[in-house]
């Protein structure tokens, strides 16, 4: 009784359009033929020899669970950093503020008061 499934035995085959078959069965619905551990290692051995349309779209398939974790950190990271920038810019904006009322005359702070409520 054979156990692999048809896909899987593409892996082994070195025409591209075998190889091709493997990627996505339906790319609307995010579809693909799971590998085994080590055919994905042989996949990736062979990735320098495939056409790029290929190598793209096996890219999408051969992502490790550890791959998604680590692109995962990096989307976190990157929104911190968004968000930190903008809190900056914030503090930056305050700083510019009392930078400006330290340098203001006693006039000038009346008026300045009466207009902002603290």
């Amino acid at each position: 009784m054979n156990t692999e499934s048809s896909c899987e035995k593409n892996v082994f085959k070195k025409d591209e359009k075998q190889l091709f078959k493997l990627i996505p069965i339906n790319q609307e619905l995010g579809l693909f033929c799971p590998l085994q551990p080590q055919k994905v290692n042989y996949v990736r051995k062979r990735m320098h020899t495939m056409t790029d349309k290929v190598r793209e779209a096996l890219a999408i398939d051969l992502r490790t669970p550890a791959d998604l974790i680590e692109e995962e950190r990096e989307k976190k990271y990157l929104e911190r950093q968004q968000l930190l920038l903008a809190d900056f810019e914030k503090l930056s904006d305050r700083a510019k503020e009392y930078f400006r009322i330290v340098e203001m005359t006693d006039a000038e702070y009346e008026v300045y008061a009466r207009t902002k409520k603290f």
